[in-house]
């Protein structure tokens, strides 16, 4: 995947140098982000997916979060601080000191947290609530105007700012609330 990853970054910023190009790959390693940066991707995400390592290891079996939280960390050397962005799903149970605590600790790296509530629907909501055994979903959505007021003091502490991206989640600013443009 990640060879067809390299070879489009390639031919789309030799045929349109002046594009900005994220990439999104799973967990790599970190030769593999050096290419995607050589062939000219400018921007990294690579998902937390969830507050807590509790929660992930119920929610993503067969994922390794230590593997994930590795590419992040290489991501920024590679990449830059403030170019490398991770979702945080939320609705999943976890507190908002736990959210803030993920959050503090990817800023610490050098990485934007995305916080996105969960998205459920037929396909995925009775899998997740049996793995997780209670309800989920974000019931109230001051929540995330708390959360997103939050990040904002613990990004401004860690010297980002989602609105310098020019790819991807913190460029389109549609899905969820981002710091800097919703407050």
């Amino acid at each position: 995947m990640v060879d067809l990853m390299i070879d489009v970054v390639a031919g789309v910023n030799y045929v349109l140098p002046m594009v900005p190009i994220g990439v999104e790959p799973n967990a790599v390693s970190r030769e593999a982000l050096e290419m995607l940066r050589a062939a000219g991707a400018v921007e990294l995400k690579v998902n937390v997916q969830t507050a807590t390592a509790r929660t992930f290891k119920k929610v993503c079996p067969g994922l390794d979060r230590s593997d994930i939280l590795r590419c992040l960390r290489d991501g920024v050397e590679v990449f830059g601080p403030g170019n490398v962005a991770s979702n945080i799903i939320i609705g999943l149970g976890e507190t908002d000191e736990e959210v803030l605590k993920c959050v503090k600790d990817l800023a610490a790296l050098g990485v934007v947290a995305n916080i996105r509530a969960i998205r459920v629907n037929e396909v995925n909501v009775k899998k997740l609530e049996k793995a997780l055994g209670k309800k989920i979903g974000v019931k109230d959505p001051q929540r995330l105007v708390h959360l997103m007021n939050e990040q904002s003091k613990v990004l401004t502490k860690y010297e980002l700012d989602p609105r310098t991206f020019r790819t991807m989640c913190h460029r389109c600013a549609c899905c969820d609330l981002t710091v800097g443009m919703d407050q």
